[in-house]
């Protein structure tokens, strides 16, 4: 597989590992990895939340409201 960057990627990419004493791949490799694991974590929450729908685990327009205005007021 081959990835292409931008220039601008590429100049920032470069300089990000030259400051941290990586090498670009290694950076990229992590960034990959992170991706994946938030995408496998954002899918169980999906998963998580389709159970609770259907189990009728809701909260009505007027109670997120409310939250919302005691979160804000803090």
């Amino acid at each position: 597989m081959e990835v292409h960057l931008t220039p601008d990627q590429l100049d920032q990419l470069n300089k990000l590992a030259s400051s941290t004493g990586r090498c670009a791949d290694e950076l990229v490799q992590e960034a990959v990895d992170n991706l994946l694991a938030y995408n496998e974590w954002f899918r169980k929450e999906v998963e998580v939340g389709l159970a609770q729908v259907r189990r009728g685990e809701l909260v009505d327009d007027e109670e997120v409201r409310a939250r919302i205005d005691r979160i804000i007021q803090r």
